[in-house]
């Protein structure tokens, strides 16, 4: 008799050794030679399972069975038997009599695996719960706000199917006693904590990005409609219209229903949307980025807080928390005028710098470096409409924000886009033209906009002569035709060139993919929360998962849709046999485990008790190549 050992190679390449228990026998094959034939007895698993005190009671085990039918048989004066014979017995003997196999349930458990590493190195987990033993509730906080970060970056629920989602279709087998009014309490308490959270993220993110790319921050701000149809305002002036009704102080009951939450001070409210839902009340974010796209900060105001506002408010944040870092600010046209770059240059003892792009047709030095005549630098980077040239000026001292600082004025033509434009230039001259061949009589105000069919063909037209006759504006039209693929922008930088320089800013765009990223994948919307801490709550839980996807793709060198996409079929299969319930996990393809070793995953269970608490082992901090990084470092 002896111990079997059956190698056995999986689809990735690595190997599973299988243990048996064998007994040799010789029988006599088909053309009558003897030959060695082994007679497995009992099957023991993998090697790696075996218990050795499992072994060595087997052993007695089988020790005491072979005294008891030796001494059977020798009583009924039964013959020997043979070594087969013996071995079939004992074979069957001990076989024991599996019950069936069955598959309780199937949850999914790839992403968890992911993000849960990420969580964990961002100090997020230990973060939570020291928020969860500071709040005087029973609230598994930390597990709700992970579970809720899971469900975004897996599939984006509504709090309510998140409920439902962690029990029936994830592997959360913490969230048995969960409800819907669990999720919301824990959103109360993410808004009450959201500074120090916010605080601690923007720590932990600057301390993994390099230096050179803390030095260059991009702002931006977009709005997002609520399903609403009443902004904040509205709803207090209903409210107050219910009051005095039940209170006896007018006897005319409200139409509208008595609102449920009044927000004090107002957050959704009626302003410019830059979705074209201007009708719809709105709250504003704005966001705050490396040079790169990694997100840093956010903030929640009101949906008619001006840009301006927003960005002012986003600047002082990286100020306040970083005073003795230059910095410099990339943002888009909607911040070059002069009061808002005069801000700018008066914050952090002047150590605050710009980079912004300038409108070209409200800009009386773009026309000037237009209407001279000077040769176009050839660049050597390309867009997709080729080829870029440019005019580099440095700003006159009278003209800068602040006489003291240097400031660079860059023009650029692209000749693809030039011709693109003069076809729409072309378009709309043919129209003012058909308008006017018709009518040129005076009109009330708007109404020639109305005419042309879009009001930027009337910066084409003027008025002529005593008679106010509309004609065509000669010296717009050549001003236009100067402007053919321009765009134009300003900036304190002095020690890039201007590949550099327009490189920096067109890094603005990764800010918009942001912006997208929170509208799309993650949808932010649609926003049906009434009360302004869960609306803010709500953007918090996007702003964690942007950050924990952000790590996994700083650490793995791949997009979160590839990272997502290879980890989604891992799910963990709870089984049932004999009366024994256990999980097991399904397997994954070979690229999984280089994501997994990148971030620092040594071994996923292949299977685990059900009252057992699922742990990956992770890679020893000396061996990673990136040990954990301090959350004091940021600065």
């Amino acid at each position: 008799m002896h111990i079997r050992r059956n190698k056995k190679k999986r689809k990735d390449g690595s190997e599973r050794t299988e243990i048996a228990i064998a007994h040799n026998v010789r029988v006599t094959a088909g053309d009558g030679t003897s030959v060695t034939k082994p007679v497995v007895i009992a099957r023991l698993g993998h090697e790696d399972d075996v218990d050795l005190e499992a072994v060595d009671d087997m052993i007695a085990a089988l020790t005491r069975y072979r005294a008891k039918r030796a001494s059977e048989r020798a009583e009924t004066g039964q013959a020997k038997e043979a070594p087969a014979q013996e071995a079939v017995a004992i074979r069957e003997s001990i076989t024991p009599r599996a019950g069936v196999l069955k598959v309780v349930a199937s949850r999914q458990l790839g992403v968890r695996v992911i993000i849960e590493e990420v969580w964990r190195d961002l100090g997020l987990r230990q973060l939570f719960r020291d928020i969860e033993q500071a709040s005087s509730s029973a609230l598994d906080f930390e597990r709700l706000v992970f579970a809720m970060v899971v469900n975004r970056l897996t599939d984006p629920m509504s709090k309510r199917a998140c409920d439902a989602w962690v029990r029936d279709a994830a592997y959360f087998p913490e969230a048995s006693e969960w409800s819907v009014d669990h999720f919301y309490a824990a959103m109360d308490v993410l808004d009450a904590n959201g500074k120090s959270i916010s605080d601690h993220v923007l720590r932990m993110v600057m301390a993994r990005v390099p230096e050179a790319e803390r030095k260059r921050l991009l702002l931006d701000t977009t709005n997002l409609f609520t399903e609403s149809s009443m902004d904040d305002v509205e709803r207090a002036e209903v409210a107050a219209s219910w009051e005095a009704y039940l209170d006896g102080k007018s006897s005319m009951k409200p139409v509208d229903p008595k609102p449920q939450v009044v927000n004090e001070p107002p957050l959704r409210m009626r302003g410019h949307s830059k979705e074209g839902k201007s009708g719809a009340p709105l709250v504003t974010i704005g966001l705050l980025t490396t040079q790169k796209g990694t997100v840093l900060w956010h903030d929640v105001q009101s949906g008619n807080a001006s840009e301006k506002k927003v960005t002012r408010d986003l600047v002082t944040e990286v100020i306040t928390r970083h005073p003795d870092q230059e910095v410099v600010c990339v943002m888009d046209s909607g911040m070059s005028s002069r009061p808002n770059l005069k801000w700018l240059s008066e914050q952090n003892q002047g150590r605050v710098g710009w980079l912004v792009g300038v409108p070209v047709r409200q800009s009386p030095a773009v026309d000037e470096l237009l209407k001279k005549r000077g040769a176009w630098k050839r660049l050597s980077r390309r867009a997709p409409e080729g080829p870029w040239l440019a005019r580099v000026v440095e700003i006159p001292e009278d003209e800068r924000i602040d006489p003291t600082r240097p400031e660079r004025l860059i023009v650029l033509r692209n000749p693809s886009r030039a011709r693109r434009d003069w076809r729409k230039l072309d378009r709309d001259l043919t129209q003012v033209k058909t308008q006017l061949s018709r009518d040129s009589a005076p009109a009330p105000k708007g109404a020639v906009a109305r005419r042309l069919g879009n009001a930027n063909r009337s910066r084409l037209l003027k008025w002529n002569g005593e008679k106010r006759e509309l004609g065509l504006d000669r010296e717009a039209v050549k001003m236009e035709h100067r402007r053919l693929g321009v765009r134009a922008m300003r900036t304190t930088i002095m020690d890039l060139s201007a590949d550099e320089t327009i490189s920096a800013y067109d890094e603005l765009l990764r800010l918009e993919d942001d912006f997208r990223t929170f509208k799309s994948p993650l949808k932010i919307r649609p926003m049906h929360h009434r009360a302004s801490r869960r609306i803010r709550a709500h953007a918090m839980l996007i702003f964690l998962a942007v950050a924990c996807m952000q790590e996994v793709t700083r650490r793995t060198g791949r997009r979160w849709s590839e990272v997502k996409e290879s980890v989604r079929a891992i799910d963990a299969v709870q089984m049932s046999q004999s009366g024994g319930l256990w999980w097991q996990r399904t397997g994954w393809d070979p690229e999984v485990d280089e994501i997994l070793a990148a971030l620092g995953i040594a071994e996923v269970p292949e299977r685990w008790a059900s009252n057992a608490g699922f742990r990956v082992r992770r890679v020893a901090p000396n061996k990673s190549g990136s040990p954990p990084i301090s959350a004091t470092n940021g600065r």
